[in-house]
């Protein structure tokens, strides 16, 4: 049960965020470093800013060291641009996150719990990371240092949190983006024990329309 502590609800947040389905993700020695001012940064930076809302599936895995089999989850995603997102989880259970605005919203159980991002700078910090995450603005994020690599398919890019509270929970994160579309379609978390997280977008439509009631519960 999520208890009414903001500590707690960031992690349950980040749990459920950070799952995925691809475990045969390159890692970093696959890929050749760029440069810091490279084309593959300002095309991913363009395209972003050509995307107002993207809806699709994501499928997710937890690998935990202490676990004999990995966790799994699906469901679908929402964004509106600038800083609306709904993560909806169907299977193996249904839970609803809600960021819009400064407003995060979990909802479980026919249960919703509502929380003020700008209360609580780990959350603030969570739901910037998000919204940058998928807008492809994470280059301008500067609580993490990047680096950008490429492979034959993908371009990664690698943060590094600046932040204590952060690094507390992430040592590092990688980014994917399709060479041909510069869109994000993987995600990849190591946390400090070196358990990591995956997440993958499948079946993206961009700039349709979304109904705001979408962001609201």
């Amino acid at each position: 049960m999520i208890r009414n502590n903001t500590t707690h609800l960031f992690l349950v947040l980040f749990i459920l965020f950070m799952y995925a389905c691809d475990t045969t993700v390159a890692q970093t020695n696959d890929f050749r470093l760029l440069d810091q001012n490279s084309d593959a940064k300002h095309k991913i930076r363009e395209t972003a800013l050509n995307i107002h809302t993207i809806h699709c599936d994501f499928i997710q895995i937890k690998r935990m060291h202490y676990l004999d089999s990995d966790l799994k989850s699906s469901g679908k995603f929402w964004y509106y641009k600038p800083d609306k997102v709904r993560w909806e989880y169907i299977q193996p259970y249904e839970y609803i996150i809600i960021l819009n605005q400064e407003k995060i919203s979990l909802i479980s159980n026919n249960t919703s719990n509502q929380y003020d991002v700008k209360n609580n700078n780990m959350f603030n910090q969570m739901n910037e990371l998000i919204v940058d995450a998928v807008s492809g603005n994470i280059f301008d994020n500067s609580g993490y240092t990047t680096n950008t690599y490429e492979s034959k398919d993908l371009y990664m890019v690698k943060l590094q949190p600046e932040s204590p509270d952060i690094t507390k929970i992430i040592q590092n994160m990688e980014l994917y983006f399709d060479k041909n579309s510069y869109t994000l379609n993987k995600l990849k978390i190591i946390e400090p024990n070196s358990d990591y997280s995956l997440i993958y977008f499948s079946n993206q439509i961009l700039n349709e329309v979304i109904p705001e009631n979408i962001f609201i519960h």
